[in-house]
């Protein structure tokens, strides 16, 4: 190992003695592996909203054996308490991003991010500020096909109901939160508002993908974002079945999912 992966370590594992004083839940810490050539491309995985880095986990390790350094960075608020989610939102979200795509870029030759969800906004926020070699947005956030989720942007509403219970699969408790801030969900807006207004400014190349049976994101969010964006090379690949969490939706789908993603790296590395 040289110097220079040394260092990057010891940054990272400030990290995790950060997370373990938070109490993060097991299994959804953050993640970093380093290939041994230094040459490697790095991918930073950006989680969904009141997920885990959990949800990244099978992709991370198939871009690890594609020989990629990867960097699966645990967004602020998540996977610890409520109230860490309640006191979280887009500030912190991006602070948390810009730590992880900093550390991973000092040892990559160049850096891809792939964001789902809330995750693939973030990604896009942060675009136009760092330039990567390029996105990959998964199931990204925008329009939502719940049109209730509007009325957290009032203050009242917020006080009157704190929280909003989600219907968690029994597979995935203790990887995502079963509640969610109405705090966190304004913030969540806030994201989208933000993302309109910095898609022209998209320079790098950027794969969108989403699943025609997603029941979080409306279709047309998928078909805003690629024409609003200022890159010159963008490609949209749509599933038929795959759900909101294109991560983790079954084989051979997923497996059709990763090699696009790795093709994608390679062609603009």
């Amino acid at each position: 190992m040289n110097d220079k992966s040394k260092s990057v370590l010891e940054r990272f594992q400030q990290i995790q003695k950060r997370e373990k004083s938070l109490e993060v839940w097991q299994s959804c810490e953050s993640t970093f592996r380093i290939q041994e050539n230094q040459n490697a491309v790095g991918a930073l995985l950006i989680h969904g909203f009141g997920a885990s880095p959990y949800e990244m986990k099978v992709l991370g390790e198939y871009l690890f054996r594609e020989e990629f350094n990867v960097y699966s960075v645990r967004l602020s608020g998540h996977a610890t308490n409520l109230k860490d989610f309640a006191d979280s939102g887009m500030a912190s979200w991006l602070s948390s991003t810009e730590e992880a795509y900093d550390i991973i870029t000092e040892i990559s030759s160049s850096t891809f991010i792939i964001g789902q969800s809330l995750g693939a906004a973030i990604a896009l926020l942060l675009g136009p500020k760092v330039n990567p070699a390029g996105i990959v947005a998964l199931s990204c956030i925008l329009k939502f096909m719940d049109r209730k989720i509007k009325l957290t942007s009032y203050s009242v509403l917020r006080f009157l109901f704190p929280y909003k219970k989600m219907n968690v699969h029994p597979a995935d408790i203790g990887y995502i939160y079963e509640k969610r801030p109405t705090s966190a969900i304004s913030e969540l807006l806030k994201v989208c508002k933000s993302l309109v207004k910095c898609l022209p400014n998209q320079k790098s190349p950027l794969l969108l993908m989403q699943a025609e049976d997603d029941s979080v994101i409306h279709p047309k969010s998928v078909e805003i974002i690629f024409n609003g964006a200022g890159s010159k090379v963008k490609e949209t690949v749509k599933f038929k079945e795959g759900g909101h969490r294109l991560t983790l939706m079954p084989e051979p789908d997923r497996d059709l999912l990763f090699k696009k993603i790795g093709s994608f790296i390679n062609a603009h590395s």
